[in-house]
């Protein structure tokens, strides 16, 4: 679990460090770009936590390698949570009765893409996709038990946004983009099954 976090500083670090120039600009660099946004995501077909929540966030950094085509990095976290009313769990010789508070974390980091439309105007709309690895733990808290379990697997996320900046020169302005993501991740706690991860949702923040 260290060398988890510990990988995930060290390319969240990667990350700032990547969007200095675009933060520090009075446009130091005109092909790069920097998002920092708030994230609410909605699991489909999620049995263990299918909540719609607000817990997230969600950054990435790019620059263009065409006039209409960037490449770059993000790093997105979010969590999700269903509460269970007291309930028995048998398995086998044992049974377990009490209620549960479900939390889904899902941490996914990788390379991203963007087409814009009009990367001139001060109104950008675009499409995108992410690609990477995720992170997953499913965790159960029953009074003092908490069992959990944790995984790797693939990440993919098509999304469609907007870019609106308040000035010409596009040095700040407001981010809006809904997404669709999917991981391949497998995870199994107590009863519960999940075999990959699917969500839909929106961002919103500022675009640098």
């Amino acid at each position: 679990m260290k060398k988890i976090a510990k990988s995930i500083k060290l390319f969240a670090l990667l990350l700032a460090c990547m969007a200095i120039p675009t933060l520090s600009k009075a446009q130091v660099v005109d092909n790069m770009y920097f998002n920092l946004n708030w994230q609410v995501n909605s699991p489909i077909n999620n049995n263990f936590a299918d909540k719609t929540s607000g817990w997230g966030a969600e950054g990435e950094f790019g620059w263009f390698v065409a006039p209409n085509f960037t490449v770059g990095a993000f790093l997105s976290y979010h969590k999700n949570n269903k509460y269970i009313p007291t309930t028995t769990m048998a398995s086998g010789t044992q049974a377990i009765t009490s209620d549960q508070q479900h939390c889904l974390y899902q941490l996914p980091y990788g390379l991203t893409g963007r087409y814009i439309v009009n990367p001139d105007a001060i109104v950008q709309p675009y499409i995108g996709l992410k690609l990477g690895p995720q992170y997953t733990k499913t965790t159960s808290y029953m009074n003092i038990l908490e069992p959990y379990d944790e995984s790797w697997g693939f990440y993919v996320s098509p999304e469609v946004g907007m870019t609106i900046y308040f000035t010409p020169q596009k040095t700040v302005g407001a981010n809006l983009s809904f997404y669709y993501s999917y991981a391949t991740n497998e995870n199994k706690l107590l009863i519960y099954k999940e075999d990959g991860f699917n969500n839909w949702g929106f961002r919103v923040g500022l675009a640098f």
